[in-house]
């Protein structure tokens, strides 16, 4: 979950990099597998040889993509926009090896993004990314994308009604081309651009039957929501929609090398197969055995280890269930307008105002500055702008490695100070509102900040602390935590280092400590009390002396005071 800057700083990778590392940083059988397959042989041409590891891996990726797929192909690319830009090509001879050579054209939807390459930004609706290439660039149309959030249609229903009016601008888009669109490319659920944005119920049904009555292929572009991403092995399963070219990359190899993958129908194989017998397309990289190893690896320990299910929000206790919850705490600050999201693929939305939806103003790129002071911090998040209109609209996507633990989870969305230009932010987490974030099994201790310096109790009554003022350590105590927890031991707590601010008059002390799953403090007046969600007692915890922190398995390590803030 961590990585490490040459200064020795560490950081919680909380977007995954960019929605890329799934299965976590520094496994090592993603290595050995790579250096196993290079001892056998390191490259081989694909106009020359295939090798049994890209066989064996390319049934297995048409097995996890399940029946619809069953019979068809796999083609190997070095990354996602590789191999969109297949996919776009194989359409196109698609349409061409059954007969239909007057189909060219690939419709795709405004506010999405398919990749970097001229023909991926062809069918991308983000407007900075594309703008200054347009010259060089051949326009199709783009429809609109159910963005519930800001829907320009009736709502009152819980969208499904607009998302088949969102859905019907496809027939007209394909009815005004007068029969020259090969296919529809579309992210199940918007990646970076929108901001994982669900489509409502019955929108890509409708998609999809759309593309069936007028002959147009359905490309789902799933090089960010794909590969358990979202607690299902592809996003469109969610739906039950079966596209005929699915397009998969980043948690591939979840970064370990890169890696990007086509998988074709049987209809569209069969089609190529039967006709020219070859696809007119390649790259030197492609199928890489190195590569290809790195991914097999992947899936497996995806499979060993459950991923796929600890990403599914749905499902109680997984990691993506606890995002979820605990993300939604943030609703109730003033500049948050949105959190949206399935699995381990999340969104904040800021706005300058929550009852107008007013975003802030392009040139504070605000999203920026929350993630600049976040990474400061020691978190990593993915800040985006343009989400509204491809100029404004700031927001923070939020894709963690599957092996994230509550704990990290919680701590994570404790930083939700750290937007600026905000008292909220400003002054940290408001306090008072900690118990209500229902992640059982973590426990917070705190005093409080208006205290004298020297005073060593106090509670916290709802006084909100923040970042910069005070600086304390808190150890978990192994051996003391192993007898507390019946010999078990938990080594996620490791040493943690917590800054805050306060917001509060007057000048104290400030302390906290973090105690391991099975600790309970309440039976003490001096010692740090539980603050446990939903059940357990309330955040007016005690601090006694630090001889009481180590009784219960913490190591006090130092205290600094608090400064008054007017």
């Amino acid at each position: 979950m961590y990585v490490w800057d040459k200064r020795g700083q560490r950081y919680l990778d909380f977007s995954g990099s960019a929605a890329v590392n799934f299965i976590g940083h520094g496994v090592d059988e993603i290595p050995a597998a790579m250096a196993e397959q290079a001892r056998k042989v390191e490259f081989v041409h694909s106009s020359q040889f295939t090798t049994p590891i890209a066989e064996e891996y390319a049934q297995e990726l048409l097995d996890f993509a399940g029946d619809g797929f069953s019979g068809g192909a796999v083609y190997f690319t070095s990354g996602g926009s590789e191999a969109i830009e297949t996919a776009l090509k194989l359409a196109r001879q698609y349409q061409v090896e059954v007969g239909e050579s007057k189909r060219h054209q690939i419709l795709s939807r405004c506010q999405s993004y398919h990749g970097a390459t001229l023909g991926a930004l062809s069918v991308s609706g983000n407007k900075r990314r594309r703008e200054i290439y347009l010259p060089m660039v051949r326009e199709f149309a783009h429809i609109g994308i159910p963005y519930c959030y800001r829907c320009v249609h009736d709502c009152s229903d819980g969208c499904r009604n607009c998302g088949l009016q969102y859905a019907a601008e496809l027939e007209c888009a394909i009815e005004a081309a007068h029969g020259s669109v090969a296919a529809f490319i579309f992210e199940p659920v918007s990646g970076a651009t929108l901001g994982a944005v669900v489509p409502p119920d019955g929108y890509l049904q409708k998609i999809a039957e759309i593309c069936r009555q007028y002959g147009v292929l359905l490309i789902a572009d799933e090089v960010m929501t794909g590969m358990g991403r979202t607690g299902r092995n592809f996003a469109v399963e969610h739906w039950g929609v079966v596209p005929d070219i699915l397009v998969t990359a980043k948690g591939l190899s979840s970064g370990y090398v890169p890696l990007g993958a086509v998988i074709a129908s049987k209809k569209v194989v069969d089609a190529i197969a039967m006709g020219s017998g070859a696809f007119l397309h390649g790259f030197t990289y492609n199928s890489h055995p190195i590569s290809v190893a790195a991914g097999h690896a992947v899936l497996a320990f995806m499979r060993k280890h459950a991923l796929i299910q600890a990403a599914d929000s749905t499902c109680a206790g997984s990691a993506g269930h606890t995002l979820a919850r605990t993300l939604e705490t943030l609703r109730d600050l003033s500049t948050v307008g949105d959190v949206r999201g399935i699995g381990l693929l999340w969104a904040v939305e800021f706005v300058s105002d929550k009852k107008s939806k007013q975003p802030f103003p392009a040139e504070i790129n605000f999203s920026a500055k929350v993630a600049s002071t976040a990474t400061k911090r020691g978190l990593l998040v993915y800040a985006v702008q343009g989400c509204v209109d491809g100029t404004v609209g700031d927001h923070l996507l939020i894709a963690p490695p599957a092996v994230i633990t509550a704990e990290e989870i919680v701590w994570a969305v404790q930083l939700r100070a750290s937007s600026p230009g905000n008292t909220e932010f400003d002054g940290g987490i408001s306090l008072g509102k900690v118990c209500k974030w229902h992640v059982p099994g973590i426990t917070v201790c705190r005093s409080r900040p208006e205290l004298q310096p020297g005073s060593r109790r106090g509670s916290w009554t709802g006084w909100g602390i923040g970042l910069r003022q005070i600086r304390y350590i808190a150890r978990h105590h192994a051996s003391a935590a192993a007898a507390s927890a019946g010999g078990r031991r938990n080594s996620t707590l490791g040493r943690r280092h917590f800054s805050r601010s306060s917001k509060a008059p007057g000048r104290g002390n400030a302390r906290l400590a973090r105690q391991p799953h099975g600790h309970d403090f309440s039976g003490t007046d001096d010692g740090p009390q539980s603050c446990y969600a939903g059940g357990g007692p309330d955040c007016r915890g005690r601090f006694g002396a630090p001889e009481a922190l180590e009784a219960g398995g913490l190591e006090f390590i130092g205290e600094r005071p608090t400064r008054s803030r007017h």
